[in-house]
């Protein structure tokens, strides 16, 4: 069914937009609050938008300006513009991971039940231990602290207010992050909070939902009947990126057969991440590979985030020699053990270092091994 909605700009700051989807044509007594993401950026409709002017819900879409953490989106503020939208409806906030941290800390304004995929906020001071790429971030800490619900700073009288209704979260305690981040800062504020944990679906477990197919009518019958599914049809052994951890584990382990055939399988359905060629290069390392290691198979997406991680290794890198292996490392995870052994016997020359000599003898190997490969994979993901 096609259902009619009318669009109001509540609100457009500098650090946030607020944008409210109602009913045109008939009344929702439904109202879904959706956040974005840490990579979102201010616009009128994002995380969760489409999906819910499809099946008739009212929904409001909160935006942040682009890795500002929702931070310039106060307590009062929230209350000031939406909560007056929230009058007979019965609310409910829904996000992941950045997305499901704001659902959570401002479901008590408008006493709605928040929907929570792997909630997180790493600029939390928690997150310090982790050292992940935002606990670095130059943003500080300014929320008010759900860790015994007390403000961030003396001069900060609010508080967050707790919704009566206690937040469904899904997660996978297998990510020591975010199990962190539930056990000791989301449960000081909700400590009944009704808890699935989805083994194995990573962080990102809401992508696994999705591609599992289980998203949408576990998200309706949250929404409809205000209760947590009791049966979740979630096998994650049928998720083709728990398939890739599991090959890079295998891999890791040194099982190489089954490391193979499950990357077979991976390379063939073509939605493949870092995760399943980091288990090819380990495999090719140990001369163990069946497939050969075109380069081609690295996606743009794949590219920029081992660009990125690496250059962040190699400008952290405390000496040059250090530097210069991961370069070789970064080289190595690209495919291109050619360049990676040019760099090696530059630093064998330079430092002379059992590093670099043992790293020379096994990328002159390598490269033997990888012209000896017979299996090829498709140059696309396509396939053709």
């Amino acid at each position: 069914m096609d259902y009619k909605y009318k669009k109001s700009l509540v609100a457009s700051e500098d650090g946030y937009m607020i944008t409210h989807y109602e009913r045109a044509d008939s009344v929702c007594n439904k109202l879904v609050i959706t956040f974005g993401d840490v990579r979102s950026s201010k616009r009128e409709s994002g995380f969760g938008t489409d999906f819910l002017k499809k099946y008739g819900f009212d929904t409001i879409y909160v935006s942040q300006k682009k890795w500002t953490f929702y931070q310039e989106l106060s307590i009062e503020q929230f209350e000031k513009y939406i909560k007056p939208l929230c009058e007979n409806k019965e609310v409910f906030t829904y996000g992941a991971s950045l997305g499901g941290y704001a659902a959570i800390y401002y479901a008590g304004v408008v006493n709605a039940r928040a929907i929570a995929f792997s909630p997180r906020l790493s600029l939390h001071p928690i997150a310090k231990e982790y050292k992940t790429k935002y606990s670095a971030h130059n943003t500080p800490f300014l929320h008010i602290d759900m860790q015994n619900n007390i403000p961030n700073d003396i001069k900060q009288k609010e508080v967050i207010p707790v919704s009566k209704q206690n937040p469904f979260i899904i997660y996978d305690e297998n990510d020591s992050f975010d199990k962190l981040f539930l056990v000791n800062v989301i449960n000081d504020l909700y400590p009944d909070a009704q808890v699935y944990n989805a083994n194995y679906g990573g962080h990102l477990v809401i992508g696994a939902f999705k591609r599992l197919g289980i998203l949408k009518e576990f998200l309706l019958q949250i929404i409809n009947n205000n209760t947590l599914p009791e049966e979740i049809e979630f096998d994650v052994t049928k998720d083709v990126r728990y398939q890739q951890m599991l090959a890079f584990n295998f891999a890791k382990n040194k099982e190489y057969d089954k490391a193979n055939e499950l990357l077979k399988e991976v390379f063939q359905k073509g939605d493949y991440t870092t995760k399943a060629t980091a288990a090819l290069r380990r495999l090719v390392m140990a001369r163990a590979s069946e497939i050969y290691p075109n380069k081609n198979l690295l996606s743009k997406t794949i590219k920029e985030r081992l660009i990125n991680n690496h250059i962040a290794k190699i400008t952290q890198a405390v000496t040059e020699e250090e530097a210069l292996l991961h370069e070789i490392y970064f080289h190595e995870s690209l495919f291109e053990f050619d360049m990676a052994l040019s760099i090696t016997s530059t630093g064998v020359k330079k430092y002379g270092s059992e590093k670099f000599i043992k790293k020379e003898k096994t990328l002159k190997k390598v490269l033997k091994f990888v012209k000896n490969i017979e299996l090829t994979i498709p140059d696309s993901k396509s396939g053709v």
